[in-house]
């Protein structure tokens, strides 16, 4: 059976994703009878599981095969620089010297091919760790570090597929901006939670985000986020789009202070449930019926 998945996701960072996500997660086994896995795919600072006490389950790195020079096979005859693309190979010929940049370099194979005085050889280069955490109470969490940069990041989030083919729901903490990384988190996601920072929101340019996803065939639910109410201008775009709001997240400093000190927003669990539901509903409207749905 294939997962269904939930990606919760704000097109300006640091609009309260991984905060509402935090407590949904903490609150998930009183609404789901199966397990929950938390996809965090913030690959440079991962956070949520600092929030729980976990116990690793497995790790796993993920790599890629660049080129490794054997420079007594080498003759400096510029072949492999000509193939390569995105410059990583510089060839000194005065100074019978060859170059390697491995943070330029693709991993496309292109060099190693064109050679043909088997100077190049593959090596494996490490540019991802995972790890699958147990949280407890049929809760499970994996996170990601990315080593290489941000071009290698879709190949890292494929990786993390071996870990989370066989679970039932995945609620995916999916990194915020408009970039191709960004969308690739939540490309496979069966619904996409919108959480809006309403001191950051403009009707226009969120009109136009709202339509490219919905082009993108994507299933969107807003959350308000750092308001007890919807602002009207929103309202009215969500109204104008069709889009159900699950909820308002009134935003407090208390809040990541009391997650930093180990202590969730208990004040705030009944309203966490009511968000979290109301996403469910609406997963059961586009998904169809599964039986973790509810407790």
């Amino acid at each position: 059976m294939n997962p269904i998945s939930i990606a919760f996701y704000s097109p300006v960072r640091g609009s309260g994703v991984s905060t509402l996500l935090t407590h949904i997660f903490e609150i998930a086994p009183e609404l789901i009878a199966g397990k929950t896995v938390l996809l965090d795919c913030d690959l440079e600072f991962p956070t949520i599981s600092a929030f729980f006490k976990t116990n690793l389950i497995r790790e796993k790195t993920t790599k890629v095969f660049q080129p490794l020079l054997n420079r007594s096979h080498c003759i400096i005859c510029k072949s492999c620089a000509k193939a390569c693309a995105f410059g990583a190979i510089q060839v000194f010929q005065n100074m019978s010297y060859v170059r390697f940049e491995p943070a330029l370099c693709r991993a496309c194979g292109a060099c190693i091919h064109t050679c043909q005085y088997n100077a190049l050889t593959e090596s494996a280069y490490e540019i991802a760790t995972w790890r699958h955490l147990d949280a407890g109470e049929r809760r499970e969490i994996l996170e990601g570090d990315l080593w290489a940069d941000d071009f290698f990041y879709t190949r890292a989030l494929q990786a993390s597929r071996d870990f989370i083919q066989e679970q039932e729901l995945i609620l995916i903490d999916a990194r915020g901006g408009m970039d191709f990384i960004s969308l690739e988190a939540m490309h496979h996601a069966n619904l996409l939670v919108l959480v809006i920072d309403v001191t950051l929101f403009s009707p226009e340019p969120y009109r136009q985000i709202f339509k490219n996803l919905l082009a993108h065939g994507k299933k969107l639910v807003v959350v308000v986020n750092r308001s007890g109410i919807v602002p009207e201008p929103l309202r009215q775009l969500c109204v104008e789009l069709s889009l159900p709001i699950a909820g308002c997240l009134p935003f407090n400093q208390g809040i990541p202070r009391n997650a930093v000190l180990g202590e969730l927003m208990t004040s705030g669990k009944t309203l966490t449930k009511d968000i979290f539901s109301n996403i469910l509903r609406n997963l059961l409207l586009n998904a169809g019926h599964r039986t973790f749905l509810p407790v």
